[in-house]
């Protein structure tokens, strides 16, 4: 209410939009002190079990994830379940599957060729540590 007494969006409705302290009537009034209670709040990032450590203010949670290093990646080999961070990934691709990738480098044309029936292509990039995933699809145009 204006006087600053809150009130859930269920007990809202329970009281008709009157507060219970004050009879004044519930609206979408900003309350500062619920604010700073929610500003005060920590959360840990959601790739906590992948490595992140980082501990954050409930607001800046979103921005953070969205940008965090220790996304979950997945490992592109058809049958493959390995989940970890971009340089997990790379290392157990190296490791594991390396006969299936076509090595590129940047600054140099490297022909790919890729069977009709293939749906896509894993390139990777030794001195950079980084794969790439090709799709192979093809769309029928015109009627």
């Amino acid at each position: 209410c204006g006087n600053g007494h809150i009130a859930c969006a269920p007990c809202c409705i329970k009281i008709a939009n009157k507060c219970p302290s004050c009879c004044l009537p519930i609206g979408y009034n900003r309350c500062r002190a619920m604010e700073n209670v929610l500003e005060s709040l920590k959360v840990s990032c959601v790739n906590n079990r992948y490595g992140c450590k980082e501990i954050l203010n409930l607001s800046k949670k979103t921005d953070h994830e969205n940008a965090c290093i220790y996304v979950p990646c997945f490992c592109p080999s058809h049958g493959c379940d390995f989940i970890g961070t971009s340089a997990k990934v790379y290392a157990h691709f190296c490791e594991k599957h390396a006969s299936s990738a076509e090595h590129i480098s940047f600054n140099a044309v490297h022909p790919i060729y890729i069977e009709k029936d293939q749906r896509y292509i894993i390139l990777q990039m030794r001195t950079e540590g980084i794969l790439f995933i090709v799709n192979h699809a093809s769309d029928r145009v015109g009627s």
